[in-house]
C-alpha cells in the first residue's frame, strides 16, 4: 500500500466501523495497459491488499469484505493519457 492511500483507507474503515452490519465487495481496478490476464491478477491483488489493510490495520471484520478484481472493465476515464489511467487504477467499495 502506498502512503498516500492512508486517507482513503481511513475513510473506508470509518464508514465500515460505523456500519458494522454492512458487507461490501472491495473491487480492484486497473488501466487497460498490458495483458488482460495480468491486469485481472493485478486488480485482484489490489483488492486483496485493501482487505488485508482494513482487517489488520483498522480492525474491520474481514468476513464483511469480499475482494474482487475487474481489471479495466469499469473505467472512470479514458486510458488514452496518464491522467485518465491514474483515475482508473483504484479500489471501490460496493455494497453486497
Amino acid at each position: 500500500m502506498k502512503p498516500d492511500s492512508r486517507p482513503a483507507l481511513e475513510q473506508m474503515a470509518k464508514m465500515l466501523q460505523q456500519n458494522q452490519a454492512l458487507k461490501v465487495f472491495v473491487v480492484g481496478h486497473t488501466d487497460d495497459q498490458g495483458e488482460l490476464a495480468q491486469n485481472l491478477a493485478l486488480s485482484q491483488k489490489r483488492a486483496e491488499a485493501v482487505v488485508r489493510s482494513l482487517a489488520d490495520g483498522y480492525k474491520v471484520d474481514a468476513r464483511h469484505l469480499m475482494p474482487k478484481g475487474v481489471a479495466s472493465y469499469a473505467p472512470l476515464a479514458s486510458d488514452s493519457d496518464d491522467a485518465g489511467r491514474r483515475k482508473n487504477r483504484r479500489v471501490d467499495l460496493v455494497a453486497q
